[in-house]
C-alpha cells in the first residue's frame, strides 16, 4: 500500500491537490516538525536550513542553463502565480507603460 511506502495497482482519481502520502514522507514531514519547527526567517535551525535548499535549488536550475553563473540568478519563493507576478512588476520597478510577457511550453 501507498502507506507502507511501495505502490500497489490502486488508482487514485480523486485527491487532485492532496494524494496519498508514502510512509517516507510522512517520517520525513514528523521529523521536520519535531526538529525544525521554528520560524524560518528567525536565527534559527530552521533559517539556516532554508538557506541551504535555496542555495541548492538555485545550483541545480542554474545546472540546467548552458553558459550560466549562479551570480547571474536570484531564487525568490511566493505564495502562488498572482503574488509572483506582483512580486516581479514591484522588483522590476515596472510603469504602466511597460509591458510583460508571459511565456510557456
Amino acid at each position: 500500500s501507498v502507506l507502507n511506502g511501495t505502490c500497489d495497482d490502486t488508482v487514485y482519481l480523486d485527491y487532485a491537490g492532496t494524494p496519498p502520502l508514502m510512509r517516507r514522507l510522512l517520517e520525513c514531514q514528523m521529523e521536520l516538525q519535531l526538529q525544525l519547527n521554528s520560524h524560518p526567517h528567525s536565527n534559527s535551525k530552521s533559517h539556516s536550513k532554508l538557506e541551504d535548499i535555496r542555495s541548492q535549488t538555485l545550483q541545480f536550475l542554474v545546472q540546467q542553463q548552458n553558459n550560466s553563473k549562479e551570480n547571474e540568478y536570484e531564487l525568490i519563493f511566493t505564495h502562488g502565480t498572482t503574488h509572483s507576478i506582483h512580486s516581479i512588476i514591484s522588483y522590476m520597478n515596472l510603469s504602466e507603460r511597460d509591458s510583460i510577457l508571459l511565456l510557456t511550453d
